[in-house]
């Protein structure tokens, strides 16, 4: 949550309820997110195995997009 709350500058004061309901978002949702960037990045600087890589390739090459948001 403090990560959310860097992200869209907001004040360490304000309730995490309000900013859940606000954002139209819940724990698991953010958890995930944040996973899956880092796994990005780290198959970008290639930190994984080689079917990671061809399987990113394949869907850089394809313009496939990104699944989460």
């Amino acid at each position: 949550m403090d990560y959310v709350r860097w992200m869209f500058n907001l004040d360490f004061c304000i309730p995490r309820y309000l900013i859940m309901k606000k954002l139209l978002m819940n724990k698991l949702r953010i958890g995930w997110q944040i996973r899956a960037k880092r796994f990005e990045h780290k198959i970008k600087s290639g930190g994984v195995g080689n079917l990671t890589n061809a399987s990113w390739e394949e869907k850089e090459k394809n313009d496939w997009g990104y699944a989460y948001g």
